[in-house]
């Protein structure tokens, strides 16, 4: 009788175990949106005026959204992203993000693909060296 209440109790706990990891796993793959971002093939050349009138366009609210430009195909910032979107190679253009990072869901939530031959001077000043600079 022991034992039979033993194994029943197991039995429980084990279920309730992976029903939480299944929940947990659930959460966790769902906060990983797929995201469709908007592309731009920008035929002239991209600037930090650009990418400053787009955020200038999004309602962005500064204690939930932290916007950032991005070299797109930079290993760091692939590794970084948690949002599946892909970002197409374009033979002879680089790809810059111009994103939006929600701290709250831990997500990107919201961006801009650009597609460039030529970037601006400030804007190769203000990447410098960084595959991902935040904007203040």
């Amino acid at each position: 009788m022991a034992l039979t209440n033993t194994m029943t109790t197991i039995g429980i706990i084990t279920g309730i175990a992976v029903v939480g990891g299944l929940t947990f796993y659930y959460i966790k793959e769902k906060r990983k949106i797929k995201l469709e971002l908007n592309t731009e093939i920008v035929e002239t050349q991209l600037t930090l005026k650009q990418l400053g009138d787009y955020f200038k366009s999004l309602d962005l609210q500064k204690t939930k959204h932290t916007p950032f430009i991005a070299i797109g195909n930079s290993p760091e910032f692939t590794k970084t992203i948690r949002n599946r979107f892909v970002l197409q190679e374009k033979y002879g253009y680089k790809c810059i993000v111009a994103g939006v990072y929600e701290k709250g869901c831990d997500i990107i939530s919201l961006g801009k693909i650009f597609y460039t031959k030529h970037l601006d001077k400030d804007l190769i000043e203000a990447l410098g060296n960084n595959p991902i600079i935040i904007i203040n």
